[in-house]
């Protein structure tokens, strides 16, 4: 019994130095605090497309025929007005025949309606001609004049076929595809070679309509190509005015800032972080005042000379990663430690270093905490 009470005596002596011992009062200095600020922070997006290239034509047929030649191929640069290939118009050379004739015969009956009307002008003069005949031979000559006109027009008309059927290039470019085959008896308006041009190139990206009202044009925006290891500058050049039916979507077209040559493809895929600016302004603290502690993000305040642990909720991250949005637990007038400090218990009395309030002159000023490794574990 005696040693027992005296095992008991000793164990109530340890512990009451323990319960009476006061933790010290901690000073962090100006610099090792922050306060929530309203921010309207930005929205990265991610922008996908396609490079596009908006001058390409397609040399058609411009009149039946044999295609008796074609010499490109695909991937071929050719020359704006360089001959591609060559038709058979024996049937339109044909046509401009029959129109040369046409023409001769309505000159010949012109000529013929003008000599009969000169003489009836004559014979009129001396009253041999009725009034009525002398208007028959002017209608005549009127007529045979507009059947020249006509047959002219129609000429003219094949000759400009003539020239069209022409198998030539209307611009400098590369041949993207060939559409028609040496020997092929083609109808007229049929594809027959599609040339690309190069030099101005384009990307295509999709955007949701809200997200496209914060762009202007004229922006600038670095991509990264496929198969490229430097970024392509672009600037935004247009906004589509119509939206897709199905995704509800915006097409920005972006204009390529001199294009690298020969190594930018139309159908090539891009990439772009997006940076947006904020609609709302919101509280926001920089990413070192927040910790994680049990799957919460908390911050810890200095708030009438005591240590207090506040529970956040958070929102989205700034573009730069560097403040995050506060959606509740804190205000502008709360003082946040910036730095990560261990050994941290809510409840400890704590002041700043040449605040306008000073310590309790009752507890002892403890020494200034220093910041916590970043290999050290979260309180």
């Amino acid at each position: 019994m005696v040693i027992t009470a005296l095992a008991v005596w000793r164990i109530h002596t340890n512990k009451t130095p323990e319960k009476n011992k006061q933790a010290p009062s901690l000073v962090f200095k100006p610099a090792e605090l922050t306060q929530a600020s309203p921010l309207a922070l930005g929205q990265s997006i991610e922008l996908s497309g396609t490079v596009q290239a908006p001058d390409s034509v397609t040399i058609r047929a411009k009149a039946a025929g044999l295609l008796k030649g074609l010499n490109v191929t695909e991937g071929q640069l050719v020359r704006k007005g360089e001959a591609i290939g060559t038709l058979d118009l024996t049937e339109l050379q044909s046509r401009l025949a029959e129109r040369r004739a046409a023409l001769a015969a309505a000159k010949t009956s012109m000529t013929q309606a003008s000599i009969q009307w000169d003489a009836n002008q004559r014979l009129a003069e001396r009253g041999f001609l009725a009034p009525t005949a002398i208007e028959s031979s002017r209608a005549n000559l009127e007529s045979a004049r507009a059947q020249v006109q006509a047959a002219e027009s129609a000429l003219q008309t094949v000759q400009v076929q003539l020239r069209d059927a022409d198998l030539v290039a209307p611009i400098s470019g590369w041949v993207q595809k060939r559409l028609a085959l040496e020997g092929e008896k083609l109808a007229t308006e049929q594809p027959i070679v599609t040339v690309l041009n190069t030099d101005r190139l384009e990307i295509h990206t999709p955007i949701a309509v809200l997200d496209a009202q914060r762009l202007t044009i004229g922006r600038l925006q670095d991509f990264v190509v496929d198969g490229l290891s430097i970024p392509v500058k672009s600037q935004l050049s247009r906004i589509m005015a119509n939206a897709d039916m199905n995704s509800r979507s915006l097409t920005l077209v972006w204009l390529i800032q001199s294009p690298p040559p020969f190594t930018l493809r139309p159908g090539q895929f891009a990439l772009a972080a997006l940076d947006l600016p904020g609609l709302q302004e919101r509280l926001t603290l920089p990413v070192e005042a927040i910790r994680q502690e049990a799957g919460q993000s908390v911050a810890w305040i200095i708030h009438e000379g005591k240590l207090q642990r506040k529970a956040l909720v958070t929102g989205r991250r700034s573009p730069d990663g560097n403040r995050i949005e506060i959606l509740d637990g804190l205000n502008e007038s709360h003082r946040v430690l910036a730095v990560r400090f261990e050994g941290l218990r809510e409840g400890q009395e704590a002041n700043i270093e040449n605040s306008d309030h000073p310590p309790n002159a009752a507890a002892k000023p403890g020494p200034t905490l220093r910041p916590a490794a970043r290999s050290a574990s979260k309180s």
